[in-house]
């Protein structure tokens, strides 16, 4: 053999051998995220990145291959055949996973993931003999996955949409797992799902997928649970974008149907181990999330801030914290926060400042804050963009031996803060969390 033909040989055998771990990474129950007790979302990054190393190996393997090899043999031979179809799904895979066809076509980007997800298998298992303990492994982990999930992961109970703000922006929804209060079809299912005399608990800032059938009956969807565990039922607030949440918005208005049997897994996500160490339990929430035909308690005008200020703390004048915390969210982030801002809220071991930059008031109409004292709105409709810097500066009125920024937003959110905190790290003990919203 000479040197073109190894280098074909071996290129492709790198491509094959990441190819397990290219399954095995983002699966939610995997065996890979309970060996490491990490959450699937911490290491998307290392499936992106294998993903191009999968993807550039495979290319280069087949250039050196039609290279090394007559054409006829290419096309007409069953690996050739393979092959040259495993590269046109990467090819499909890689277009769209760019972010602006994930975020303008994310059905596209999801059904392409999932139909070369399952569509790979078979051509990976009939390209060469190596490849076939890959393909076994795959199926294990997928299997694993699979029944974990369904075991302790999967759920079946009712969404009902309780609000939807003006302009349409914004949908609230709240599921119900209880058993008692399922029809009998959803009680049989749950049985099937070993989730009779089972309670569904989440902890803050965790996140689950829905499907709800009558929607699509392909498509879960990740919605980060609003409210704090502490409730009964998740709370999840949905802005309204093209695809899934329009056609559920969509039907829910053509049909007056407000309330949908739905399937969820979860919950997922760790970020809460990230926060500070809090020792008090929550009592009361600072604030309340408007339902119909429901009498609220009675709060304060929210006044909107049109010029940087200092937000007032009612402990640092007494007693200096020792720590701060800086609660940001931009838009739709605020569901990410809200549980967040309800776990901190009256803890006297931390001063707490809530900062919300939203593009207009229409959410607010459906969520009262309670404390006026520690929030403060911006609306970039009429304000225009915020400085972040200064937003933070302002909310610093104390020596504080810890500053913890606790944000969900943007991308261009996100990047400001880390911008903000690499630039005073040296004068501050700042801890930066956060959560970007995408698709």
């Amino acid at each position: 053999m000479d040197d073109s033909f190894n280098f074909a040989l071996r290129s492709g055998l790198v491509s094959g051998i990441n190819i397990p771990l290219l399954y095995l990474i983002p699966l939610k129950s995997g065996p890979l995220l309970m060996l490491i007790n990490q959450s699937y979302e911490n290491l998307i990054v290392y499936h992106k990145f294998i993903g191009v190393l999968v993807i550039v190996m495979a290319l280069i393997h087949g250039l050196a291959f039609s290279w090394c090899l007559t054409w006829d043999y290419l096309f007409n031979g069953i690996k050739g055949q393979t092959g040259i179809s495993s590269i046109f799904l990467f090819g499909l895979i890689s277009i769209s996973s760019w972010s602006y066809i994930r975020t303008k076509w994310y059905e596209v980007f999801y059904y392409l993931h999932l139909l070369s997800f399952v569509g790979f298998l078979p051509l990976l298992y009939k390209h060469h003999y190596v490849c076939k303990p890959f393909v076994l492994f795959i199926i294990g982990f997928l299997g694993f996955d699979r029944i974990v999930r369904l075991i302790w992961k999967f759920w079946i109970g009712q969404v009902e949409i309780i609000n939807i703000t003006p302009l349409d922006e914004f949908m609230i929804l709240e599921i119900d797992l209880n058993y008692q209060r399922l029809n009998k079809y959803q009680k049989f299912i749950n049985i099937c799902l070993f989730k009779y005399g089972k309670t569904f608990q989440w902890d803050i800032s965790n996140h689950l997928f829905i499907n709800i059938p009558w929607i699509s009956l392909t498509q879960s969807h990740p919605f980060t649970i609003a409210n704090h565990p502490i409730d009964s039922n998740p709370i999840l607030i949905i802005k309204i974008h093209k695809g899934f949440t329009k056609k559920l918005f969509h039907h829910a208005l053509k049909t007056n149907n407000q309330v949908y049997t739905c399937f969820i897994h979860g919950p997922y996500g760790n970020t809460f181990e990230k926060f500070p160490i809090h020792h008090h339990e929550p009592t009361s929430s600072p604030f309340e999330i408007i339902k119909p035909n429901t009498t609220t308690t009675e709060t304060t005008q929210l006044i909107s801030k049109n010029s940087f200020s200092s937000i007032t703390t009612t402990a640092s004048s007494i007693t200096p914290p020792k720590q701060k915390i800086i609660f940001i969210a931009g838009g739709a982030g605020i569901s990410f926060i809200l549980s967040s801002f309800h776990h901190f809220h009256n803890s006297s071991e931390f001063d707490i400042s809530f900062i919300w930059i939203i593009r207009n008031p229409s959410l607010l109409t459906k969520i009262k804050f309670h404390n006026n004292d520690q929030v403060i709105i911006w609306y970039t409709s009429t304000q225009g963009r915020p400085q972040i810097s200064q937003l933070i500066y302002d909310s610093l009125n104390e020596d504080y031996s810890k500053i913890s920024i606790i944000s969900c937003g943007p991308t261009t959110l996100i990047n400001d803060l880390k911008t903000i905190v690499w630039k005073e790290s040296s004068n501050y003990n700042i801890n930066l969390i956060t959560e970007e919203f995408s698709f």
